[in-house]
Order: structure tokens, then C-alpha cells, then sequence
């Protein structure tokens, strides 16, 4: 008998994010998250005009 073995967490989470339907909304939290990363970065302060 051979039984069907249950994919592992990370296996499980991977197929999820690479599946098409939830393309957008990966993207989405991928361009979230850049945004903030770059926010709280010292580059920002390139951008802040100097009074």
C-alpha cells in the first residue's frame, strides 16, 4: 500500500506564493515591504529637502 505522505510546511507555503491566483497579492506585500525597508533606510534622507 502505498499512502500519499502530506507535503511539508515549507513545501506547503511555496506552492501557495508561486501559485498564479496569488500573484498580486505576493506583489503586493513584496512592494509593501520594499517601500517600507527603503523608507526607514538613510537613503531616504537624500530625498528630505534641506531647510
Amino acid at each position: 500500500m502505498s499512502e500519499k505522505s502530506q507535503p511539508s510546511a515549507l513545501s506547503a507555503i511555496s506552492q501557495t506564493l508561486t501559485a498564479p491566483e496569488n500573484k498580486s497579492v505576493v506583489w503586493s506585500v513584496v512592494l509593501f515591504a520594499a517601500g517600507v525597508a527603503f523608507l526607514k533606510s538613510p537613503l531616504t534622507e537624500l530625498f528630505i529637502p534641506q531647510i
